[in-house]
């Protein structure tokens, strides 16, 4: 999982009460299937997953992982999560 970003910018110059919305790939390179599970650690009110929380990344294939963004006030918003992946049949 080292395609992992430690951080996504959602943006710099965004305007109040407009949603923004980034992706972020996770792939699986080898022929083996991962489940995963995300959990929010520091949750801000502004930023939200809109992808499921739990799946299966299925071997050789990606799945997005969907954030959005909206703006409420002129301040810096930050939310942290954690990404877990487990190896089927282990």
């Amino acid at each position: 999982m080292d395609q992992i970003p430690k951080m996504i910018d959602l943006g710099s110059a965004c305007t109040l009460g407009q949603t923004y919305k980034k992706s972020l790939m996770i792939e699986s390179r080898t022929p083996v299937s991962f489940e995963y599970d995300i959990t929010v650690t520091k949750p801000h009110p502004d930023i939200q997953i809109l992808s499921e929380l739990q799946g299966e990344i299925t071997g050789m294939q990606t799945t997005n992982v969907e954030f959005a963004y909206l703006p409420l006030s002129f301040s810096t918003a930050e939310a942290e999560i954690s990404i877990r992946t487990s190896e089927f049949d282990s």
